[in-house]
């Protein structure tokens, strides 16, 4: 049952009024912030200590940050979180707690001591531990469950780990619904001895991986039949030519290289790859909000040693290659594989059906295998395998050829894979070059017909804009200059249409198209104008008392401004119209009629005095411009 009181121990939220006003409270060294704030993807409510030192701000003492939203939770559900711990000199210290929430309520509801509850029901995440010197220390526990009527109802997964100054010791456990993993560590965090997987629905293990002071040395799986199958992984390796690797991601990939592809999948699909994996996703999404205020890490950290095979700098050379080549086939390819002009030809043209069935055994065959590659030496996997039998793997039947790609006709080398990467660029290149031909003719004409689509589309827009502003609804000089935009697109359209050469003709319907949309944005700045100078006439009018008739009325004020708006600035925009405005500075204009309309505005309330003498008698619009400082006021924008 939830108290609607907004807090997570309880998953109870008090339905009330709340009065929270974000405040920074200073003391004479240490403050207190409280308010709005945000760690990566996570925003809410904040409450903490910190301090200023040497212009930086550091965290020290209690830190809160948490969100939750009842409307939310009322209406489809609420995902709230909570982050609780301590800063020790903007480092992470002494106990923490993280919990997020996915709640749904069935939004029945009960009154008790004058609160309304609710029951919720959904996912719960909860992670917590102790920090020393920013760094994991003691037991942490990371625990989803699921919750039922605002009752834990059961767990779907909990690792216990203990840690010593950020590094994992002696044993730990991790486990689901229906099995449980239970492995140990040396005193310096590398796996060692049997990791050992269980299950509710057998007595016996039924996986096992088998460390000799971090070194994989095998894995133990029982089938449905219960019979024990061993799988060798790194036997008989000197310790020598190991590196110490965090068990990640990066190291099952590794190992799902070393297998036969029979064994890989056992692996994959065993418990204890998807428990490891499981763990390390949760334990970095802690991590990417303690990353985000502090230097400190939080990873499991579970480490494990791997054979190391150092990459040589020739070898570095040649897998650069090979990653530019790869890059630029695979975007060769796939802009030619998703050609929709192509895929139409192919079925009429037997040349390009041909060429475009090429296309696809290279991409299978040879652009997926690179991808590998290219993906394990960008990772940095590559140096924890050796490169033949990766390539082995990745080619078992050799380094194909570009011209006979079904049959391995080259050695398991780097440069036998430089070499094709090469050469299938090159293969691609001229297939390109041959295609484009094909398509080029029929892209054009398409293309022609789509841009004259688009022009008569932004011509007619002028129309529409013409017949909403009629000649007897607006002043003539407002009508008869969105008349001269429309003459100048016509004009523009009869140059289109006398041009004979193809590729010419394209190139001026692409400016066309361009040029029509701006000149549109011209004729839309054209209507408004009438709205805006009267809006401006009724800006400047003031309230005076007529002692001859004895009534309030209207007058205008400020009226030199006026007239230069009216008599001199609205002309002379005009006018640039009407002598052929060049679509490379409509925008200039647009700018400088908007700021013009905005200053007209802002000055209504300043003291224009001074202003007003200056503009007396004053007729050149670009010397009314600089003393309304409009000018200015475009660059500044």
């Amino acid at each position: 049952m939830i108290i609607l009181r907004l807090e997570y121990l309880s998953y109870r939220i008090l339905f009330g009024v709340l009065l929270a006003l974000p405040i920074v409270l200073s003391g004479q060294e240490k403050k207190l912030y409280e308010g709005p704030s945000q760690i990566g993807t996570y925003k809410g409510e904040a409450s903490y200590h910190y301090v200023i030192a040497n212009n930086d701000t550091l965290l020290n003492g209690s830190f809160l940050l948490k969100s939750s939203n009842l409307e939310a939770l009322l209406k489809k559900g609420d995902i709230s979180f909570s982050i609780k711990g301590n800063f020790k000199d903007n480092t992470p210290s002494g106990f923490w707690k993280f919990q997020f929430n996915e709640f749904k309520t069935d939004k029945a509801s009960t009154v008790e001591d004058n609160q309304y509850l609710v029951n919720v029901s959904g996912t719960q995440q909860i992670a917590s531990g102790t920090f020393q010197n920013g760094r994991p220390d003691g037991q942490w526990v990371y625990v989803v469950q699921q919750i039922k009527n605002s009752q834990v109802d059961k767990f779907t997964f909990k690792s216990v780990v203990d840690f010593n100054n950020g590094v994992p010791q002696l044993s730990f456990t991790i486990e689901d619904e229906k099995e449980e993993l239970v492995g140990m560590f040396l005193r310096n965090g590398i796996a060692h001895d049997k990791w050992t997987l269980y299950s509710d629905e057998n007595i016996d293990e039924i996986e096992s991986w088998n460390f000799n002071e971090g070194i994989l040395e095998s894995v133990e799986i029982r089938s449905g039949n219960g019979r024990i199958e061993k799988i060798k992984i790194f036997d008989n390796v000197p310790k020598a030519n190991t590196k110490t690797i965090t068990l990640d991601k990066k190291y099952l990939d590794v190992l799902k290289i070393k297998l036969q592809k029979k064994d890989s999948k056992k692996l994959v699909d065993g418990g204890i790859m998807r428990l490891l994996s499981q763990n390390d996703r949760y334990y970095k999404n802690i991590d990417s909000i303690l990353s985000k205020k502090t230097s400190f890490t939080f990873l499991s950290k579970f480490n494990v040693k791997i054979p190391y095979f150092p990459l040589e700098t020739i070898e570095k050379v040649r897998l650069d290659s090979i990653s530019k080549n790869y890059e630029s086939s695979r975007g060769i390819s796939n802009s030619l594989l998703s050609n929709t002009q192509l895929t139409i030809l192919r079925l009429s043209d037997e040349n390009v059906r041909s060429l475009e069935e090429s296309l696809e055994v290279i991409s299978k065959k040879i652009l997926d295998p690179l991808e590998e590659l290219v993906s394990f030496y960008k990772e940095e996997k590559i140096s924890f395998v050796s490169r033949k039998e990766l390539l082995s793997k990745i080619w078992p039947d050799g380094v194909p050829d570009v011209h006979k790609i079904e049959k391995g006709v080259n050695g398991n080398s780097l440069i036998s894979v430089k070499n094709l990467s090469h050469k299938t660029l090159y293969r691609l290149d001229s297939i390109q070059q041959i295609l484009a031909k094909k398509i080029t003719k029929q892209e054009r004409e398409q293309e022609a017909i789509a841009l004259e689509k688009k022009m008569i589309a932004q011509r007619n827009y002028l129309d529409q804009l013409s017949d909403s502003l009629r000649a007897d609804t607006i002043p003539p000089v407002f009508f008869n200059t969105l008349q001269n935009i429309k003459k100048d697109t016509e004009d523009k359209l009869s140059k289109y249409s006398s041009i004979n050469d193809v590729k010419a003709k394209l190139d001026y319907a692409r400016e066309l198209v361009q040029c029509f949309e701006k000149l549109d944005k011209v004729g839309e700045t054209i209507s408004k104008l009438p709205a805006q100078q009267y809006d401006i006439r009724s800006k400047y009018q003031d309230a005076v008392w007529n002692p001859f008739t004895a009534t309030i009325m209207n007058e205008t004020i400020k009226k030199r401004l006026i007239m230069a708006y009216e008599d001199v600035l609205i002309p002379y925009y005009l006018k640039r119209i009407e002598d052929g405005l060049p679509c490379e500075e409509t925008e200039q204009w647009i700018n400088l009629v908007e700021a013009t309309y905005d200053r007209m505005l802002e000055l209504r309330d300043e003291d224009t005095r001074k202003l007003e003498r200056k503009l007396r008698k004053e007729d050149d619009p670009l010397v009314i411009l600089e003393r309304l400082s409009i000018n200015s006021q475009i660059e500044k924008n």
